[in-house]
């Protein structure tokens, strides 16, 4: 894989910040600077995929179960779905909302793992 985009390191931190005692990895990103600056970054759980997708500068953050890799979900809505949050609270696709999203899927760990497995 070539190295890190500043994207990419930015996330990596994030996630080894709030989730120190779960094992993940890099393990896919493209970044097309022809495209608007888009990117796709991937990350492994042990249990499921993390997609960071940036469109046009805007932020997605998406999971899939890993027996499962095309069944991705947006964070928000999975988020909604186990009452930690309204999918509505994430107007703003930026790295700060990700972040946001991000906390409370730490804190939520359990349940979106499984909410990923009925996928």
């Amino acid at each position: 894989m070539s190295s890190q985009t500043k994207l990419s390191k930015k996330i990596t931190a994030v996630l080894k910040d709030l989730f120190p005692g779960h094992k993940f990895k890099l393990s896919f990103q493209e970044h097309q600077p022809e495209h608007f600056g888009n990117e796709i970054i991937e990350y492994e759980f042990e249990d499921f995929l993390m997609y960071m997708i940036k469109d046009r500068n805007e932020l997605f953050v998406e999971l899939a179960p890993k027996n499962s890799p095309n069944k991705h979900s947006q964070l928000p809505k999975l988020l909604e779905s186990i009452g930690a949050a309204k999918a509505s609270d994430f107007t703003e696709h930026d790295f700060k909302s990700v972040t946001n999203q991000l906390e409370l899927l730490s804190r939520n760990f359990p349940k979106i793992q499984n909410g990923l497995n009925i996928l």
